[in-house]
């Protein structure tokens, strides 16, 4: 028979481990999931990068409540909030494809265009993400943005567009999302 703990359990052992052993989170994270897995206790329902000092949620429980949610309205056929989320997982894969268009991938041609399409999309695209910037300044959606516009960034005239049109707004994500560590990580590469 399989053992399973829930969240709260493995987070206390974790703390228990850092408080009366004087670990480090890393080594609190490894000996307790080292103790759980000699008990034969099933893991695969454990968020096992602890949220330490933060009093937050972490980001997957976040997500799983705000599907909880999504699921309910889907059954109250709630359809403005279906279809906001419609929009913002659209929104989401267009920018994953123009990412990945910026890639190279042809492993068999020595010199790849990459450059170039990033350099092409960039200059077609560049005011229509910094205006989507502009628009979302809240996550999942801005760190997405931040990400494609950094990918879009490969010559010094796209960098200063970026700079001229979308500082401003920047700073205003940065400022706004200054405790979200992904979104402050996409912010730096632009």
């Amino acid at each position: 028979m399989v053992r399973v703990i829930t969240q709260e359990t493995y987070d206390d052992v974790v703390k228990e481990n850092m408080d009366e052993f004087d670990m480090s989170p890393e080594e609190a994270i490894k000996e307790a999931i080292a103790q759980f897995e000699a008990q034969g206790v099933d893991l695969s329902n454990i968020i096992k990068d602890l949220n330490l000092n933060t009093g937050e949620e972490h980001q997957v429980s976040l997500t799983v409540k705000k599907l909880k949610e999504l699921s309910n309205a889907a059954q109250n056929n709630d359809e403005p909030i279906l279809e906001q989320l419609n929009i913002l997982v659209f929104i989401s894969e267009c920018l994953q494809v123009i990412r990945k268009l910026t890639l190279d991938d042809d492993v068999r041609v020595e010199f790849g265009k990459a450059h170039e399409h990033a350099r092409e999309l960039g200059a077609e695209l560049l005011d229509t993400l910094t205006r989507l910037l502009e628009n979302n300044m809240k996550p999942p959606l801005v760190s997405d943005v931040m990400c494609t516009i950094a990918c879009l960034l490969v010559r010094h005239e796209l960098c200063a567009v970026a700079a001229e049109r979308g500082a401003a707004a920047l700073f205003t994500v940065l400022a706004d999302n200054y405790d979200d560590v992904t979104v402050v990580h996409q912010a730096t590469k632009l």
